[in-house]
């Protein structure tokens, strides 16, 4: 196995080394230092909470628990106010220990977000909240920079999500080591680092290559360039080469035998005695590539393939990028369009909404790489760097919705290739007092093709009509608008399931999961009924409460709204016997478990220390005590009966024993005292008369990371209530030998666990039902009211969308995922829609349009939850008429039968010409074909025609066919000329 070197990562925080930290202060009551007054750190904190990002400025992560415990504490919020100051709301040391992944390489979760998982604070707001509440022992700082992305929109963000390099020393790429950088970093910065890294004097010259797929080096040659710009990503192995005694470099002689690599040719060698710019094994197939920047020789391994049947390898989460480019590059009419380099006449390079035809360059050189059928797999580097340059949201390797990409990527073209080149004022009000639909939509398109002319608009964009009607006036609002693409709302319920773990007042009882449907939006009440008809349990004696890290992070009250219920939440239902609302004699408590946890740190220069720390463990209680009359001792002795499903009599206490003394222990019952008989060799038999408790009590803070008073075995009378957090820190001993955590979180599963939902038994959504669903008339929430120009008033009016005009290309997106602010999901329905003959004639009001049927040619899916998953795509290629599945670099033959899935989430169609499926020719027929059997296209009477048909509206599919805009059944070729005819006889 080659030798993997993992790197010891250096401190989060810069102000503060793990191995030069003093110890903390000893655990006390109220905390280890004072703080200031509550109303003082409000006012101190707010202020910074405002602050503009601002590049290379240090922001920190907090965990957004801990984060909206101190807001309650100081009464950040009104509603907070009811707990201002109270010791139960005191948030305890500074935790961030909940958001890594693996804490000791400092390694964060994946797919964190934020408000949901944490927040983000300047630098100041962190030693502020360190200085007054310490950090947990189990915590690190974690601090990112502020890095500025985008060439024109600049647009500032902290990099919460480092990308890690593997970093190798020619010749050995086997061995490496892992070290994160900034995409800020410039490559510059990065070869520095591994000089340093591998002990290289800083002055000795070197080149740095990075591995980009399975046997491809580019040489990093931009040394000025950014991590972002240069497409380097997480994961990525970066080589350094240096330079010999002799002023030669070794690549140019040495055969690289991990990774069978080979020397290059002496033609690779440039004029200034550098080397290509890329090298891989000598029996590759050598092909200009259309990248961009540099030229590239492929691997053995990357064998020529089917036009269009190329992947494209996965940069780090771009699976989103490749699934839409690969629907669109077998988008037959586009994709022949860049082919034949018909798009480079028409750049408009001055668009100041364009990107200077930079998008539409990166677009058609990646489609000829995945047209040229000397590869089976490319990558998007170009292309994801220049849309990272004007889309600041696409940059970096985080995932991404691919139809959002698509949308930006259509929109970019469209504006690069727009042959309108000075937009004209346009003023968009029309009156449509008078007029018929047919004139009002005229108009309407008119005047945006007069700002608006390209291939996009072309097979892309349809039209829209809305309407408005005023509830109380009977206004009518007619308004056309242009659009991209359709995107469908799902017929579904309007409830969710959820799974909670019922927790029995019977301490014998085991946890129950339990399966219950709520509205979306209803209320907790509603989700208590519903636990009560499944388990017959009280709903007015249980309590619903988010369970996180075996704490208390939210104690719901009934009329809180379940949308602050998250999926992944867990959600525990509390049985209580008797509440303080039913008996004021009794009062229910939570009830944490904590260990002793201890940490030693070891000092760089051999010496150590060792502090400790408690950490909670095992599933919370919520317990009903006596107000009166509560001593330590009957309150232990209520937890443990409470607790004795799951603690157990040892039958010796190893950890209790000194190795010399002999010992035999005589249990009574779990009430926790226990008689302890021990013999010594040289004393007589000795009886300690004191109780071996399994733990010591004490009141802590809602987090139950702080001490706010220690409980004293003796006869002093105890006062609780329901805002008295109690923490039974347990003795390692006891707790290893008694405490059965496997039982005490064992569950049990209810039946309606395996009940289906209404979802599985309900019959498939079919798309035309989307379609229906989306046309429907709907009435304006009271958030989103509409001026009403009549009663010069705000008014919750009806709204309705009809189709008026239909692109040929249509792209339909099925909105899967839904999100307020406090709860996201995914709709995982399965929505059944055609291969073959989509029909919207019911649904086109505008009867002068072509027969409204549509074929598929291309699917996105995806697949997983929020924060996550995996894009894929199905594709037929317009090569051979075959279905593809693409699956980032691995690209297979499939069949129509596996094209319907749940996970589809982009469909792609295309009009049929004259009432019949389209037929497909070879792309071959034009990238290989002889220039001189070109036909002449260039007679002015077609367009004329064309621009007539357009005008009036009449015959736009087959006039449409007739120019190109989709593939014909002869095997004849549009020149370039036809393309700009059809251009303009949009206008």
């Amino acid at each position: 196995m080659p030798e993997k070197v993992e790197s010891e990562e250096g401190p989060s925080d810069p102000t503060i080394d793990a191995n030069k930290r003093p110890p903390p202060t000893e655990e006390k009551e109220g905390g280890t230092k004072k703080t200031p007054e509550c109303s003082v750190q409000k006012d101190e904190i707010t202020p910074q909470l405002n602050k503009r990002l601002e590049k290379g400025d240090l922001w920190y992560l907090l965990d957004v628990r801990w984060f909206k415990h101190w807001k309650k504490y100081v009464g950040f919020e009104a509603w907070d106010q009811q707990q201002m100051g109270s010791e139960t709301a005191h948030p305890g040391p500074v935790d961030t220990s909940c958001l890594f992944k693996d804490r000791e390489r400092e390694v964060l979760k994946d797919h964190l977000m934020e408000d949901l998982d944490y927040s983000l604070v300047p630098a100041d707001v962190w030693k502020k909240f360190v200085s007054w509440y310490g950090l947990e022992e189990s915590s690190r700082p974690i601090h990112r920079r502020v890095v500025e992305h985008g060439l024109y929109v600049k647009h500032c963000k902290v990099e919460v999500y480092l990308v890690e390099f593997k970093l190798a020393l020619h010749p050995d790429v086997d061995t490496f080591v892992m070290k994160k950088f900034s995409r800020a970093d410039t490559v510059e910065q990065v070869m520095n680092a591994v000089k340093q890294q591998f002990n290289i004097p800083e002055e000795k010259e070197c080149r740095l290559w990075h591995k980009y797929m399975l046997s491809t080096y580019d040489l990093l040659k931009k040394l000025d360039e950014t991590v972002q710009d240069a497409g380097l990503y997480t994961n990525q192995l970066l080589l350094l080469e240096q330079k010999k005694d002799d002023g030669s470099w070794p690549r140019e002689t040495i055969t690289y035998s991990g990774t069978n690599m080979s020397s290059v040719r002496s033609s690779d060698i440039n004029s200034d005695n550098r080397t290509s710019s890329s090298y891989t094994s000598t029996t590759s197939t050598t092909t200009s590539m259309r990248s961009g920047n540099t030229s590239s020789y492929f691997d053995y391994h990357n064998q020529p393939s089917i036009p269009g049947t190329c992947g494209l390898t996965n940069l780090g989460n771009t699976c989103f990028m490749n699934s839409a480019i690969q629907c669109l590059s077998n988008t037959y009419a586009l994709t022949e369009y860049f082919l034949k380099d018909a798009y480079c006449k028409h750049i408009n390079a001055k668009n100041p909404l364009g990107m200077g035809g930079s998008l539409a360059k990166a677009y058609g050189s990646l489609l000829h790489e995945l047209w040229s059928g000397t590869v089976s797999y490319t990558h998007t580097r170009h292309l994801k760097a220049t849309i990272g340059k004007f889309a600041p949201q696409f940059v970096g390797y985080a995932q991404h919705d691919s139809q959002e990409l698509l949308a930006f990527l259509l929109d970019g073209l469209h504006e690069d290739l727009n042959q309108v080149l000075k937009k004209p004022y346009v003023d968009m009000d029309i009156k449509s007092d008078n007029k018929s639909d047919k004139e009002i939509a005229k108009e309407a398109w008119m005047k945006y093709l007069q700002r608006n002319k390209s291939v996009i608009v072309m097979l892309f964009q349809g039209q829209l009509k809305s309407t408005l009607v005023c509830p109380s006036c009977k206004k009518v609002s007619k308004i056309f608008d242009p659009f991209m693409y359709m995107s469908l709302p799902l017929p579904i319920k309007k409830t969710r399931d959820l799974f909670i773990y019922l927790v029995r007042v019977d301490p014998t009882e085991r946890i129950l999961k339990v399966k219950v449907t709520v509205p979306k939006h209803g209320h907790i009440g509603q989700l208590l009924r519903e636990v009560s008809n499944q388990t017959g349990v009280d709903k007015d004696k249980m309590v619903a409460i988010d369970v996180y890290n075996c704490r208390f992070h939210k104690i719901f009250d009934i009329r809180d709204n379940i949308s602050l219920i998250m999926d992944r939440d867990d959600i525990f239902c509390y049985e209580v016997s008797i509440s303080s609302a039913q008996d004021p004699n009794f009062t229910v408590i939570p009830v944490y478990n904590r260990e002793k946890v201890i940490r030693t740190v070891n000092y760089t220069y051999g010496s150590s220390y060792s502090s400790t720390y408690h950490q909670l463990f095992g599933v919370p209680h919520l317990v009903t005590v006596p107000r009166a009359d509560l001593t330590y001792r009957k309150l232990y002795d209520i937890l443990v009966t409470h607790m004795r499903r799951y603690v157990k009599n040892p039958s010796k206490m190893q950890s209790k024993i000194d190795s010399k003394e002999k010992a035999t222990l005589k249990t009574a019952n779990l009430s926790g005292y226990t008689e302890m008989k021990m013999e010594k060799d040289d004393d007589k038999e000795k009886v300690d008369p004191r109780p071996a408790d399994y733990f010591t009590m004490c009141l802590v803070n809602g987090y139950g990371s702080q001490v706010l008073r220690n409980l004293n075995d003796d006869d002093t009378l105890l006062t609780l209530n329901n805002n008295t957090y109690v923490a039974c820190d347990w003795d390692s001993g006891w707790k290893g030998d008694c405490y059965d955590l496997d039982e005490a979180e064992m569950k049990e599963n209810h039946p309606s666990v395996f009940n289906k939902s209404d979802d599985d038994k309900k019959k498939n959504i079919q798309l035309l039902d989307c379609v229906k669903l989306f046309a429907n008339e709907e009435q304006l929430g009271e958030e989103d009211p509409w001026y009403c120009p009549s009663c010069k008033e705000h008014r919750q009016a009806f709204k309705k969308f009809d189709l008026w005009k239909l692109p040929e290309i249509l792209v339909i997106h099925l909105k899967r995922f839904t999100y307020n602010r406090y709860w996201r999901d995914k709709l995982d329905a399965f929505v059944d829609f055609p291969v073959h003959g989509l029909d919207l004639t019911d649904y086109l009001i505008n009867r002068e349009e072509p027969d409204p049927m549509y074929d598929l040619y291309g699917v996105v899916n995806h697949y997983g939850g929020m924060g996550g998953g995996h894009y894929t795509a199905y594709a037929m290629n317009s090569h051979n008429g075959k279905w593809y599945h693409y699956d980032d670099s691995h690209v297979s033959e499939t069949d129509e039968n596996h094209l319907v899935t749940s996970a589809a989430y982009v469909l792609f169609y295309k009009r049929r010409v004259n009432g019949q499926p389209v037929l497909l020719r070879r792309m071959s027929s034009y990238t290989h074909r002889d220039s001189q059997d070109e036909p002449d296209k260039k007679e002015k009477s077609g367009s004329t025609t064309e621009r007539e048909m357009m005008e009036t509206d009449n015959d736009r599919g087959a006039a449409a066919a007739a120019a190109g805009a989709v593939p014909r059944v002869d095997n004849n070729v549009q020149s370039d000329d036809v393309f700009n005819a059809n251009m303009d006889s949009q206008t």
